[in-house]
């Protein structure tokens, strides 16, 4: 796959997955009180999302965020060197993820403004994993590139 538009997409969708279930692991456990999906509900509805339709909806727009940010790094990666791409990747993702817990005070959504050193914890770990699989899988689709 040559198209880097459609590479960042599928990287930045497909790098979600570890980040999802260790966040829904720690919901789960009740280590954090926000999982990825509230925040865009938030985002979007104004609220966290509530019953299965919201919540599917609010699902597919993240997937769709977390593509559209794989794109933006696919461009980004040229003008910064690939070398080191997992140590940039990681940074990346801990940027998106601080960018996350900024907008909403910088804007008083007052749903996620106000959060708990465990959902902080909890989302930077997501964040800082969702880059480092980000790296991977976009060195996985260049290598098949190569072959």
């Amino acid at each position: 796959m040559r198209d880097r538009f459609t590479r960042g997409l599928i990287a930045g969708v497909i790098a979600g997955l570890p980040s999802l279930l260790f966040n829904i692991g720690a919901y789960t456990l009740n280590f954090t009180n926000l999982l990825w999906g509230d925040f865009m509900g938030v985002f979007l509805f104004g609220d966290r999302p509530v019953g299965v339709a919201e919540v599917v909806f609010s699902s597919i727009a993240q997937a769709l965020f977390l593509g559209g940010l794989g794109i933006i790094f696919v461009f980004l990666l040229p003008l910064i060197s690939s070398q080191h791409y997992l140590l940039k990747s990681s940074i990346y993702g801990l940027a998106i993820w601080f960018i996350s817990f900024a907008i909403p005070f910088l804007f008083q959504l007052p749903k996620l403004a106000d959060v708990e050193l465990q959902t902080v914890i909890s989302n930077f770990i997501s964040g800082l994993l969702w880059g480092l699989a980000l790296g991977i899988v976009l060195n996985w689709l260049d290598d098949r590139l190569k072959v």
